[in-house]
């Protein structure tokens, strides 16, 4: 259902930009994409990273709704929770040019056994961008945290399937 909701939004912003609509709402959603897709694209991952931490407060969803929104609303709330905050991540970076491939949805556990969700980005050198941090991080810096699961363009993985990595694999 969640990649059904992204798609139709994606579909939507996309008619927006070739002009086909003149929603006001979409004119945010084209700042923040036209700012990253200016900037050279090894410095996107960080440009992203502060342009969410400092404009996109976190906000718990209620408990016992784990409600995973879409980027745009999380943009035009100016709040959201970690699932939130990668989405939109994820798709300002897909709309400024980088490949689907480039990063992947990240289900951890926490140290203290909670689940959270990071972006990693891949490449020579994979960074996380994850909202308790302002910058992107190595892996190194989930410190307790374990992979849970892997969410790609192809599917979900849960731990220890296909395209599942420990930390240390994911350096």
């Amino acid at each position: 259902m969640t990649r059904t909701r992204l798609e139709a939004e994606k579909n939507w912003l996309n008619s927006c930009e070739t002009g086909a609509c003149r929603d006001p709402r979409a004119n945010i959603w084209h700042r923040a994409v036209s700012l990253v897709r200016v900037s050279p694209s090894h410095s996107r991952p960080a440009l992203v990273q502060q342009l969410i931490s400092r404009g996109i407060r976190y906000v718990r969803d209620a408990a016992r709704d784990d409600h995973w929104a879409t980027p745009l609303s999380t943009l035009l709330r100016k709040a959201g929770d970690c699932e939130d905050h990668v989405l939109l991540k994820q798709a300002i970076l897909e709309a400024a040019g980088s490949e689907p491939s480039a990063s992947r949805l990240l289900i951890l556990k926490t140290a203290q056994g909670e689940g959270h969700m990071v972006l990693q980005i891949l490449g020579d050198r994979p960074v996380i961008l994850d909202n308790r941090f302002r910058y992107p991080v190595d892996a190194r810096h989930l410190g307790q945290d374990r992979v849970a699961a892997v969410v790609t363009g192809d599917g979900y993985f849960a731990a220890g399937e296909r395209s599942s990595q420990s930390k240390s694999d994911l350096r």
